[in-house]
């Protein structure tokens, strides 16, 4: 009988394990993953190459952009930054890239390292970067971003 027992909360285990690795919300925080990597190498490809029209799609209106060095920017603050910045990139990389799903918000981490002439003057960066992602209408857009020096 005891055996029994420990075989039927085994299985009520196993059961509650499967229905929520199954359920829907599970399923589409899984298949959200793949769109929260996209948006995120857009946005940085974005970033990158000063593309106005890319960033303002990807950033959400209420946007909370810090900077490594402490600076707040808002939306039109950081793309106005962004394009107005007389920067041109020589190399732009992302590693260590983690997604963590929480319902409509993604946390994504991950490192970034680069070189760019910026103002005639040779800068490299290695940053931590911890991002919140809102899913909206559909599309993830940027929230919130944090830098800090590495």
């Amino acid at each position: 009988m005891a055996m029994n027992m420990k075989a039927l909360k085994l299985f009520r285990l196993i059961l509650v394990f499967v229905f929520l690795n199954n359920s829907p919300l599970a399923l589409s925080q899984a298949s959200d993953e793949p769109a929260v990597t996209h948006a995120v190498e857009t946005f940085y490809k974005a970033f990158t190459s000063s593309d106005r029209n890319q960033l303002d799609m990807l950033c959400a209106d209420k946007l909370s952009f810090g900077h490594s060095s402490g600076r707040i920017e808002n939306k039109a603050q950081f793309i106005d930054g962004v394009i107005k910045s007389v920067q041109v990139w020589k190399s732009f990389d992302v590693a260590r890239h983690s997604i963590q799903l929480e319902g409509n918000y993604a946390i994504v981490r991950n490192e970034t390292t680069g070189t760019r002439n910026r103002d005639g003057k040779t800068e490299t960066i290695k940053n931590g970067v911890l991002m919140v992602w809102q899913k909206q209408d559909g599309r993830w857009k940027l929230l919130a971003r944090h830098g800090n020096r590495l």
